[in-house]
């Protein structure tokens, strides 16, 4: 894909260096623009904490009619099937801001979770709650360090925002769709190739 702009919150720093992923990568004629975020702003948190680690159930359900919630079934309707499959539902992540979740497997068989909500209030109040988790974000994800930033595609409008961060002593990362209503997480052994790997990483069709 295209070269694309990421927006974080306050001092504006162009990178000059970049991956050759679709979403934030830079190409050697566009690198991405980003800005840090000098301070998480802390809101109340919702009643179920959220998790940045997908983690599998023991039963796997093969289909929407087995087993999901409507609000589930939903959420699995919005996937990009070629890139999330296998997916399970994960209520232990529902509740508070969270209307659904999901656990699948990526199309190269990494373990990805799935959250839709009902509002774009709700989607941001979660990204603020995860935002507070993350004790310094003046680092670079793209180094494996962390992170809060927006992104896009193709130098468009901003789609979401992303939370690189550690996780129970991993790399992860948080990122969202802010009109899709719709975000996922996921982790791995080394932060720069977890961003690597996100930056080609589609699991929702572009519209």
């Amino acid at each position: 894909m295209a070269a694309l702009l990421l927006l974080i919150i306050v001092p504006v720093i162009v990178l000059t260096g970049g991956s050759d992923g679709d979403k934030p990568s830079a190409s050697a004629s566009a690198p991405p623009v980003v800005s840090s975020s000098a301070s998480a702003t802390t809101t109340p948190s919702p009643s179920t904490t959220p998790s940045f680690s997908p983690s599998f159930s023991p039963s796997p359900s093969p289909s929407a009619s087995s087993g999901f919630s409507p609000a589930e079934s939903t959420l699995l309707a919005k996937l990009k099937s070629s890139a999330m499959t296998d997916c399970q539902p994960n209520s232990t992540a529902e509740g508070g801001h969270i209307l659904a979740a999901l656990v699948c497997h990526s199309d190269d068989g990494k373990d990805v979770a799935a959250f839709s909500y009902a509002t774009r209030s709700d989607l941001d109040a979660d990204v603020d709650v995860r935002k507070a988790q993350v004790t310094s974000t003046n680092g670079s994800c793209k180094n494996g360090e962390n992170e809060v930033f927006t992104w896009n595609f193709h130098e468009g409008q901003t789609e979401g925002t992303a939370i690189c961060s550690t996780q129970n002593g991993a790399p992860a990362i948080y990122w969202s769709y802010n009109t899709k209503l719709v975000a996922f997480t996921a982790t791995g052994s080394d932060g720069a190739g977890l961003y690597e790997w996100w930056s080609g990483f589609d699991p929702v069709p572009q519209s």
